[in-house]
């Protein structure tokens, strides 16, 4: 190479070297440096963009947003994930800590590795999120400029509970890659807009396995009601158990009295998934006709899964005795158990909708463990109604630092729905 043309490169290394240097002294400044980086965002070197996103994402606050709007609008893919990932961490402090703030080389492998690792992220139901920001990463979603990028905007659409951009999701389902739709799918179960069944029920039957799973728990979740000939059809067909398992469960969050055979079906599946899921659709149907067959499976299944499924359809059938080994005191139990605690805690949120549920559980907060009045703060605050409000604000006063805080957390989610 000729010697002018080396040291022409060297000159535009030290250039760049020297252009994201002043960028993050700039950034140093703090708030007042946000108009310079904001301008920056306008600099052609995709470099220094993303140092600039960088900058004001360490800045942080409110004041950030505007700046962090208009980085989605780059036309680069990893300045759109950056910026989206910090409109998240405004939104959900620490967010920059588990997404995907990575080397640029990482930036899109991270995306691919990481799916479900943030399925159980999202805002409190207090938290609440400017127009703009939902409009921005709803355009992302939908025509980002790469696949990661849209994906990681459905991710973020999700955690923000982000209703408006359901029409954005639907539409990204349009990609046909594997990653968005699976974000995108994930995000609409954490929304739980309904509204998005028309765009969903045809992926019950996608051949990508992990698309057809997922497709199946969010429309149980959303409960569309039209996606269930198609479900009844997967589960006769498949040959999967996966797919089965996902299928049964989807079709007992909406059961009909007509589905009954096919639970019992599937009630004593050496599976105990499957039987968990079956045992969930007769909690579902809550008829006092089943009532005796489901206590006697309770004190015959073995394996905890199934057992705290057929607990819920106990409750449901209104079996509410909190005595040492009732089906409704295992529920609680099991919120102390890192492994079952989410099942438990959804299917108490359920339970709970019953104002005599919730009735039995406010005596456990007077007396149960940490984790117990952890948890059931969150049962009462997604189920319960103003008569519940002396509970919690009794549980915000807790002797416990951990559980006064939840009190007070849980408190404002509950004034946030009511």
């Amino acid at each position: 190479m000729h010697p002018l043309a080396i040291s022409l490169i060297f000159l535009a290394v030290a250039a760049h070297a020297q252009s994201v240097k002043e960028v993050r002294k700039i950034a140093k400044q703090g708030e007042s440096a946000l108009p310079q980086l904001q301008h920056l965002l306008l600099n052609p070197d995709v470099r220094v963009r993303l140092e600039a996103v960088r900058g004001i994402i360490d800045i942080g606050g409110p004041r950030t947003v505007d700046a962090l709007v208009d980085a989605t609008r780059d036309n680069d893919a990893q300045v759109q994930i950056l910026s989206v990932n910090g409109l998240v961490n405004v939104y959900l402090p620490g967010y920059m800590k588990t997404g995907f703030y990575a080397p640029i080389r990482k930036i899109s492998s991270d995306i691919r590795s990481r799916f479900g690792d943030a399925d159980d992220e999202v805002i409190d139901s207090y938290v609440i999120v400017r127009p703009n920001v939902i409009q921005a990463i709803g355009r992302v979603a939908r025509s980002g400029s790469s696949l990661d990028s849209r994906a990681n905007a459905a991710r973020a659409a999700g955690i923000l509970r982000a209703r408006p951009a359901v029409p954005d999701l639907v539409e990204a389902l349009r990609s046909r890659d594997s990653d968005v739709i699976l974000e995108s799918l994930v995000a609409m179960e954490k929304i739980r807009d309904p509204a998005a069944c028309p765009g969903i029920h045809f992926l019950v039957k996608d051949f990508d396995e992990k698309v057809q799973t997922e497709a199946l728990e969010a429309n149980g979740v959303l409960t569309c009601k039209q996606a269930r000939p198609a479900i009844r059809e997967v589960i006769q067909r498949t040959d999967r158990d996966k797919v089965r398992r996902a299928a049964i469960s989807a079709l007992a969050m909406m059961p009909e009295p007509s589905d009954r055979a096919l639970f019992n079906s599937y009630i004593t599946n050496p599976d105990e998934r499957i039987r968990a899921a079956a045992a969930e659709g007769f909690a579902r149907l809550a008829s006092i006709d089943d009532a005796r067959h489901i206590q006697t499976l309770y004190e015959q299944e073995p394996r905890n899964a199934p057992r705290m499924a057929l607990a819920f359809a106990m409750v449901m059938d209104g079996n509410l005795s909190l005595a040492e080994f009732a089906p409704l005191r295992l529920l609680v139990y099991s919120l102390n158990n890192s492994n079952y605690r989410a099942a438990a805690q959804d299917y108490l949120t359920e339970a709970a909708r019953n104002p005599e549920v919730r009735s039995a559980l406010t005596q456990v907060l007077d007396e149960g463990a940490r984790d117990e009045k952890v948890y059931l703060a969150r049962v009462i605050a997604s189920s319960g109604d103003k008569s519940n409000i002396p509970a919690l604000e009794k549980l915000s006063h807790d002797p416990d630092s951990i559980v006064s805080a939840e009190g007070v957390r849980q408190l404002r989610n509950l004034h946030a729905r009511l």
